[in-house]
C-alpha cells in the first residue's frame, strides 16, 4: 500500500518525494472515480514530466478525465514553477555588482559543488550572455583564463564579470580565487576585454572583489561605465 502523499511530504520534505507524489499533492483531491495518484500517474505517463506539462496549453489538460478548467490551471501554474530557475531577470544594463549578482545568482543557486560562470557585457553594460566555464570539487574550481575570453571574442564583448558559488557559505575569497582573478584580469587587459568584477555568491549574499579592492571599482575600471 502506498503511503499518503501528504503524510510522506510532511515527514520527509520535498527532497524525498517523487514527482508522482508532488503532482498528487498539487491535484489535491480525486475526481471522476479516480484517486489523485491515478490522475497524476495518467499525466506523467502521457506527458512525461512536470516541466513538459508546463509547456502545454492549459486546454490540453482539461481533456484529462477528472481535470476541469480550474484544476487544470492550478496544475499548470504549479508545474510552471519548475521553469522559473532558468529565467533570468531582465536588465538592460549592468552597472554595479548588485546588477551582476542579480543575473548570476540563478545560474549558481542550489549547486553543491563550486561552479564558475561568466557574464559577458557590451561596452555600454548591456548583457550579452552568461556562460558556464568550469565545475570543481566541493570547495574548489579551476579555470584556464583563456577559456574565459573565448566566448568574449565570439560575442564581441568588451567586459566580463566572473561569478562562482561557495557551497560552504563562506563569502571570503580563497587564495585560489584571488590568483584566478589576477590571471584572468592580466590576460583580459592584454586582449582589450576587461574583467570588471569577480563575485563570490553564497547563502543569498555575495562578495565583490572589485569592492574589496582586488580589481578597479566599477566607476573607474577601463570599461568606463557611466550611470
Amino acid at each position: 500500500m502506498h503511503p499518503q502523499p501528504r503524510e510522506h511530504y510532511t515527514l520527509n520534505g520535498p527532497s524525498q518525494a517523487s514527482e508522482l507524489e508532488l503532482l498528487s499533492l498539487i491535484i489535491g483531491t480525486g475526481a471522476s472515480g479516480r484517486s489523485t495518484r491515478e490522475i497524476a500517474l495518467h499525466l506523467l505517463q502521457r506527458f512525461g514530466s512536470a516541466r513538459k506539462i508546463a509547456q502545454l496549453p492549459v486546454a490540453v489538460l482539461t481533456q484529462i478525465p477528472g481535470l476541469g478548467p480550474a484544476r487544470a490551471v492550478r496544475i499548470h501554474a504549479a508545474c510552471a514553477l519548475s521553469l522559473l530557475p532558468e529565467q533570468r531577470p531582465a536588465l538592460n544594463r549592468v552597472l554595479s555588482p548588485d546588477d551582476a549578482a542579480l543575473l548570476l545568482r540563478p545560474a549558481l543557486s542550489g549547486r553543491r559543488r563550486e561552479h564558475l560562470v561568466a557574464l559577458y557585457l557590451a561596452t555600454s553594460g548591456r548583457p550579452l550572455a552568461i556562460e558556464s566555464l568550469s565545475q570543481g570539487s566541493v570547495d574548489r574550481t579551476l579555470v584556464d583564463p583563456r577559456e574565459v575570453f573565448r566566448p568574449a571574442l565570439v560575442l564581441g564583448a568588451r567586459n566580463v564579470v566572473l561569478g562562482h558559488n561557495h557551497p560552504s557559505g563562506d563569502l571570503n575569497p580563497s587564495a585560489e580565487d584571488l590568483a584566478v582573478t589576477h590571471r584572468v584580469s592580466e590576460l583580459g587587459n592584454s586582449l582589450g576585454v576587461y574583467l570588471v568584477d569577480h563575485l563570490i555568491l553564497a547563502g543569498g549574499d555575495f562578495t565583490s572583489l572589485a569592492e574589496r579592492g582586488v580589481l578597479p571599482v566599477w566607476e573607474t575600471a577601463p570599461l568606463g561605465f557611466t550611470r
